[in-house]
Order: structure tokens, then C-alpha cells, then sequence
């Protein structure tokens, strides 16, 4: 059984949005002398349009992807006001707060801007290396020494997408447009108590940043935080299977938002099969 939510954004970079899908499986429990202890697994999708060739060695622009996972929990508890922890959607700013949110968005961007020489490699280990060293003092989540996780979307080192032969065994192919192309970026392994519910009900910050090659002054940096939760739905599960070969687009029921806002649309019972 996997569980999953979808966020569809829009760039100016990109002729079509671009979509991010977190998903739990596993959830398989186990007795150890402690109790009944659950294992998580939480993945992390970047659906594409099949035009957008992100390991091109032309590109004006590199990009990558900083995932915030809590070394206890993996997710972070919900906190929004009037939200419960099933809550079909996750505010960052009601979560992290918003001095926190302005304040990390302004933070990478200063830091993409300062990288701007670098190569993405470089470009997205250090933005990974300040955060942790030195993050915002309005955000509490980045006090506590988070895994923070910095994976390269654009050039050499990028991941491929997985292709429908892959994923030959599974009808989910969750992003929308069902013509998109779906790569996976990150994943994770938690371990909790059986009663614990944050690490698979819980949301993980997500910023996505996108900055020029150089100094091309005619592109600006482009930051999107994003808080990855899921919810068990299957208000939207007609629109995401099939394996990616589809022409046409399956309508469901998701959600084009953008900012600090994660919407969580879908569960479904196969997942990707392919590892990158």
C-alpha cells in the first residue's frame, strides 16, 4: 500500500508546470523489545514535460532540490491552526511560521546568487552545508540539526527518467499531464513506534531553487518551498494510473497552487517499481 500527494507548479523557466509527488510505501511493523516499530519509506517524484531535457549541457539555468528531513521523525508534526494531522493540505507558513518561511526563501536565494559561479554539484552542496551551519534563527526546525539533502536537477549528475518499460509492472504513473515524464530525485528511510503517525502523516520541507549559469542577469532566482504531504484519498486515483505512455491527458483532481502551500490528492495500492 502506498500513499501519496501531488503539487503541480509553475515556473518561468519551464512552457509547462512542473509537478513534485511524495510518497510513503512499506509501513510494514515489526516487534522489537521496545514495542511494534513501523518502517517508512518516503520517495520523492519530479514529473516533467518529455521537451525539457534537464541533463543538457546547454542550459542557461542549473537547478536542485533541498529536502528537510527531521533526524527523529523523518516528517514534521503538522501544526497549522484547525489542521489535523490528516488534513488534505500542509501551510508551511502555518507550520514553520512565517518568519521562518520569508526568511528561508530569502536565505537560498542569497546563497544561489553567491554559488552562482559554481557548478551544480558545488552550487547545491553549498546551499546544503550553510543551511545547516548556519540557518535561519527564526526557523526552529533548522535549530534541531535536520538531514538536509541537496540533489542536483539539472546537468550531468541529474537523475533519468524512469521509462514506461521500467515501470512495466505498475499502472501508477502519478503526475499530470499523464504525457510527463517522471524521474525520482530522493528518498528516505524512517523507523518509529507503531503509535507515532508524523513519520508517514507528517509533511518534509521541500525547496526547490532554480538559478542562472554565471551571471546572466536576465534570469532571476527562482525558490519555491514547498511542504510534501500525503493523505489516504482516492478521490484522484483514475488520473494517475496507466504507466506514462499516454497522449492524452487523464483528468483528476489536482490542485495548481504555488508558494508554500502542499496539496495532497491520492492514494493508490502500486507504486513506481524503477530505481534510478
Amino acid at each position: 500500500m502506498t500513499l501519496i500527494g501531488l503539487l503541480t507548479t509553475q515556473s518561468q523557466l519551464f512552457e509547462d508546470d512542473l509537478t513534485w509527488t511524495v510518497g510513503d510505501s512499506g509501513l510494514q511493523s515489526t516487534i522489537e523489545p521496545g514495542g511494534y516499530e513501523r518502517t517508512v519509506t518516503r520517495s520523492f517524484y519530479m514529473g516533467t514535460s518529455k521537451s525539457v531535457d534537464l541533463a543538457s549541457s546547454n542550459l542557461s539555468f542549473k537547478g536542485c532540490a533541498v529536502f528537510i528531513v527531521s533526524p527523529e521523525t523523518g516528517a514534521y508534526q503538522v501544526r497549522d491552526r484547525g489542521a489535523p494531522q490528516h488534513a488534505s493540505s500542509a501551510s508551511c507558513v502555518g507550520s514553520m511560521g512565517e518568519d521562518c518561511v520569508n526568511d528561508l526563501n530569502a536565505k537560498v536565494i542569497d546563497l544561489a546568487r553567491y554559488n552562482a559561479d559554481a557548478d551544480v554539484s558545488d552550487f547545491c552542496k553549498n546551499i546544503a552545508v550553510d543551511l545547516q551551519d548556519n540557518p535561519p534563527s527564526s526557523c526552529y526546525i533548522l535549530s534541531q540539526q535536520p538531514r538536509i539533502e541537496a540533489v542536483a536537477l539539472t546537468g550531468p549528475d541529474a537523475q533519468q527518467a524512469i521509462t514506461s518499460s521500467e515501470n512495466s509492472t505498475s499502472n501508477c504513473w502519478p503526475t499530470l499531464p499523464k504525457t510527463n515524464d517522471l524521474t525520482k530525485i530522493f528518498e528516505y528511510d524512517q523507523v518509529a513506534q507503531l503509535d507515532d503517525t508524523r513519520p508517514w502523516l507528517g509533511y518534509t520541507p521541500l525547496i526547490s531553487v532554480f538559478a542562472p549559469v554565471g551571471n546572466d542577469t536576465d534570469m532571476e532566482v527562482e525558490v519555491n518551498l514547498a511542504c510534501m504531504k500525503i493523505v489516504d484519498s482516492d478521490d484522484f486515483s483514475s488520473g494517475t494510473a496507466r504507466n506514462g505512455s499516454e497522449t492524452e491527458d487523464m483528468k483528476g483532481g489536482t490542485a495548481r497552487l504555488t508558494g508554500d502551500w502542499m496539496v495532497v490528492v491520492l492514494f493508490v495500492s502500486a507504486w513506481l517499481v524503477a530505481w534510478i
